[in-house]
């Protein structure tokens, strides 16, 4: 599951950054549609995060920062009963 973002701006080399942030289920899940609204909300973070940065952050430093997230996510996601209140 996952959701597509475009950033258009001059600061990034091809004038847009574009990233799609996705999670991988299990096919034992029952029913992912509650992952939706958390999967929507998280990519549209990820992109106020960017927008609100004074700078284009370099891949590297955008990778680190992507993997410590995913880890965290990782450990934290299947902790959370989620409601669809986003």
């Amino acid at each position: 599951m996952s959701f597509p973002v475009s950033i258009e701006s001059n600061k990034y080399e091809r004038n847009a950054l574009i990233f799609n942030l996705g999670f991988v289920f299990s096919l034992e899940d029952d029913d992912l549609r509650s992952y939706e609204p958390v999967v929507r909300k998280l990519a549209k973070v990820f992109r106020t995060l960017e927008v609100r940065s004074t700078r284009a952050v370099g891949v590297q430093l955008q990778r680190r920062r992507a993997d410590e997230i995913k880890a965290r996510l990782c450990h934290w996601l299947p902790t959370v009963r989620w409601s669809a209140s986003f």
